[in-house]
């Protein structure tokens, strides 16, 4: 029975560690530009970033436009008294978009978009959480995994512009086989295998009348999943472990914005997003384990809570000063507010539940036209304000007396959780329009 339980032990140190949600596009945002304008602003967005704004917007894009940067983000969220920081901030990231080169009425009519992040460290990084440990559920290694996003955009009429990112990743599923061999030593045997998992990005443009813009944008729920099924056959005792998880998780998204043209050199803009999170009930691995022969079913439910859905909005704006020489500078600025959709938490888990205040500022410059071509170079800088909140736990979800004292509670979270911080991301790339 002991060789069977080392078994099972390693059956299950071969499952990947999570804890990872979403992505960068859904924590700092993409590129430079719109993350200096708080992630608000779908209605102007036109450059390869589109995949993931709005992709219809490139029905907007004049000539092409190539740029290649760095991003930079940190944290300083204490959750329970812990904090995480993250494990790999830095990522370098390239946009590209233009029209298809068609003539006759399909002139400027198809256009297409990639964009590509890429942390210096790892393709992805997840890490584990038990349902008790302390941890803030959105920031925590959320935003460290490769980015793989192409999109397409068509320009039905002059007012009318349609368009679809795909948001690439993997799952990793598996079996893991063990039996005592002729040896009588356990041989195990493993087969693991990479799916493609796509999430689509939906949206429509439209310009009902030359100063006003609306975009409607829909982003499928995303995440990279992780099952993994174990097969422990000892002495005739068979053991079950099946262990199911995803990370990156990107809720169901529907995003209405509007970009209004103030003036010549002014754009202002306004978005409110719905996210779909009652679908998820948080970053934990579930283990299914079984011993047929002899228990059955071993392993409870994990006593978890599904998240809350929440409407999140915001402004921005973007300043064109222009000189004489040809030169321009945008001046950019937005506010975002994103309420937390982690439940109440005054059971048995301990998950950061402040809600996020994110002022983004930037700016830019345009060099003049040498030759039909511009550089261009984006700065954003964000700054997410989480305000500190407090819960009281309930004992008796606890499994407490009312009047059980702090030495009485295993739970790191006891008798109250307290959450709050802030975060931040510093981006800049180079590019040239065309």
């Amino acid at each position: 029975m002991l060789r069977c339980l080392l078994l099972a032990i390693l059956a299950a140190s071969a499952w990947p560690p999570t804890g990872a949600w979403a992505s960068t596009a859904d924590v700092f945002g993409l590129g430079a530009r719109l993350p200096a304008m708080a992630n608000v602003g779908v209605a102007w967005s036109s450059g390869g970033e589109s995949g993931w704004y709005n992709p219809a917007g490139m029905g907007l894009l004049e000539g092409r436009q190539l740029s290649a940067g760095l991003s930079v983000s940190g944290t300083s969220i204490e959750t329970g008294g812990v904090s995480n920081p993250l494990r790999d901030p830095i990522g370098l990231y390239f946009s590209a978009a233009s029209d298809i080169p068609f003539g006759g009425v399909m002139k400027r009519r198809l256009f297409v978009g990639f964009y590509f992040h890429l942390p210096t460290s790892n393709i992805v990084t997840v890490r584990t959480v038990r349902p008790a440990d302390p941890h803030d559920p959105l920031y925590e290694n959320r935003s460290q995994r490769m980015i793989v996003l192409p999109s397409l955009a068509v320009r039905i009429t002059d007012w009318l512009h349609i368009g679809a990112g795909f948001n690439f990743f993997a799952t990793l599923e598996g079996r893991i086989v063990a039996t005592e061999g002729t040896t009588r030593a356990v041989e195990p045997l493993v087969n693991e295998d990479f799916f493609g998992n796509l999430g689509l990005v939906l949206s429509l443009t439209l310009r009902p009348i030359e100063p006003l813009r609306i975009a409607l944008a829909f982003r499928d729920e995303f995440s990279v999943k992780f099952r993994n099924f174990a097969d422990v056959n000892i002495a005739g005792t068979l053991i079950r472990l099946n262990l199911n998880s995803e990370s990156n998780y990107t809720p169901m998204q529907f995003t209405l914005g509007a970009g209004f043209q103030a003036a010549s050199n002014l754009k202002l803009a306004a978005d409110l997003t719905f996210e779909k999170w009652s679908g998820h009930s948080g970053n934990f691995t579930t283990v299914e384990s079984e011993v047929p022969a002899l228990f059955g079913r071993l392993a409870p439910a994990l006593p978890v809570k599904p998240f809350d859905n929440v409407f999140t909005g915001g402004v921005s704006a973007e300043y064109v000063l222009e000189t004489g020489a040809g030169h321009e500078i945008p001046l950019r600025a937005g506010y975002h507010y994103r309420p937390s959709p982690a439940p109440l938490q005054d059971g048995v888990t301990n998950l950061g539940s402040s809600g996020r205040h994110i002022a983004g500022l930037g700016a830019g410059w345009i060099s003049p036209d040498l030759g039909g071509v511009r550089m261009v170079v984006n700065l954003g800088s964000q700054l997410h304000a989480l305000p500190r909140t407090t819960v009281k736990k309930d004992p008796a979800k606890l499994g407490l007396s009312p009047d059980a004292g702090k030495d009485a509670a295993a739970n790191p979270g006891w008798p109250e959780l307290s959450s709050g911080g802030y975060a931040w991301n510093l981006s800049g790339d180079v590019g040239l329009r065309f």
